[in-house]
């Protein structure tokens, strides 16, 4: 886990202000074919539409995350990865 500061924190502001919701969590990873990444987990403010897919998700090791990418960021999009506890590092992805 890493506290987020600087830049990196006010993306989060901003992805949480224009999105109305809430990042509860961030994964950091590096893929070599689209370089350095940051997966968002939030929680929208939509209870009633969006919740209970969200918790649903979790339960299968899998969450609506937006991805920022930090190598091109006309390439960050919202998507479905995979998760999973990793040893001493919090969330790791896994796809």
């Amino acid at each position: 886990y890493f506290w987020a500061e600087g830049e990196e924190l006010e993306r989060i502001r901003e992805f949480e202000k224009k999105n109305n919701a809430l990042v509860y969590t961030a994964i950091h990873s590096y893929h070599r074919e689209f370089g350095k990444m940051t997966s968002y987990l939030f929680v929208s403010d939509y209870k009633d539409e969006e919740w209970e897919m969200d918790r649903e998700d979790l339960k299968q090791w899998q969450s609506l995350v937006y991805v920022y990418n930090h190598d091109e960021p006309v390439f960050s999009e919202f998507g479905s990865i995979g998760i999973k506890l990793g040893a001493a590092a919090g969330l790791l992805r896994t796809w």
